[in-house]
């Protein structure tokens, strides 16, 4: 068995609504988020115990952006 730590594949879905196509918009997906298990939880910083604060009204009608995910990242197109 062979094991592979990153996708095998992204699929990204516009329902027709995009600017740019599907294949375009998943490939800037691919250059720029490291996709694999260990880095989503590294970039996300997912091991410090934070995630509580969401267990209240979720993530959502905060005033400052707390969470890892929320912050925008700049894309290399």
């Amino acid at each position: 068995m062979l094991l592979v730590a990153e996708p095998l594949s992204v699929f990204v879905e516009t329902y027709g609504t995009g600017v740019k196509s599907e294949d375009e918009l998943a490939e800037i997906v691919k250059n720029n988020f490291d996709l694999r298990p260990g880095c989503l939880i590294r970039d996300m910083n997912l091991k410090q115990p934070f995630l509580s604060k969401t267990s209240c009204y979720g993530h959502f009608g905060r005033a400052e952006k707390e969470f890892a995910w929320e912050h925008a990242k700049e894309l290399k197109f």
